[in-house]
């Protein structure tokens, strides 16, 4: 039997999503511990949420697996002039490839752009290239399908946050959330979120700083 299609939020508005995603491998393989690993996931991470109508709320990024904190904007058509410059960043590399795009070409870009299935292919597909040149392996990286769930409002999001901000204190690898160097926390803390979705919208404050004393506690 094929697989079941994925269940996803209506296009016709904003949605959160809890994402979630392990590696295939024997017991004890934890290759995205490696700080080389984490520092590619952050950057792809930081990249893709350029290129998709997304926000990035949190992430962590632990032994064997990921875990991230996202909101898709609803579904708009976008100009020509703005799908054009989308795609000279995503096909940096290969410039060309949209020259003989017709009418439906860019209406199905525009859609991608909105989806957060194409979101994900992206970047693990970009992290598994990466880390199988890097090590001189072949084969399959990431293990099953990747999890999603869709959350309710900005309360749910908030609270699967504060989840994926705790992974790696739960694991005993470190005391403090803010002092894992694979989890959102710690550039929040560094100031190095002005990429990520702002604190005030998290924590339903209008001040930076109460936000983040806020985030902290409730951490």
């Amino acid at each position: 039997m094929g697989r079941l299609p994925r269940i996803k939020a209506s296009s016709d508005q904003d949605v959160f999503y809890h994402l979630y995603s392990r590696v295939s491998g024997v017991k004890g393989y934890y290759p995205l511990a490696e700080d080389s690993a984490q520092k590619y996931l952050y950057s792809r991470l930081k990249f893709y949420a350029g290129i998709y109508k997304m926000a990035v709320a949190g992430f962590s990024f632990m032994g064997n697996h990921y875990h991230l904190v996202v909101e898709f904007k609803k579904f708009e058509v976008l100009s020509r002039e703005e799908l054009k410059k989308i795609a000279s960043k995503l096909y940096v590399k290969n410039p060309k490839v949209t020259a003989l795009w017709n009418n439906d070409d860019w209406d199905r870009f525009n859609r991608r752009l909105f989806d957060v299935s194409e979101f994900m292919r992206n970047f693990q597909a970009d992290f598994a290239t990466w880390y199988n040149f890097k090590h001189k392996r072949r084969g399959r990286l990431w293990g099953d399908r990747f999890k999603s769930t869709v959350l309710e409002d900005i309360k749910s999001a908030r609270e699967a946050l504060f989840y994926v901000e705790l992974n790696a204190v739960r694991a005993a690898i470190v005391e403090r959330p803010e002092d894992y160097k694979g989890a959102s926390m710690f550039y929040r803390e560094m100031g190095a979120d002005n990429w990520m979705m702002s604190l005030e919208k998290i924590m339903l404050c209008e001040d930076i700083k109460q936000a983040l004393r806020d985030y902290r506690a409730s951490v």
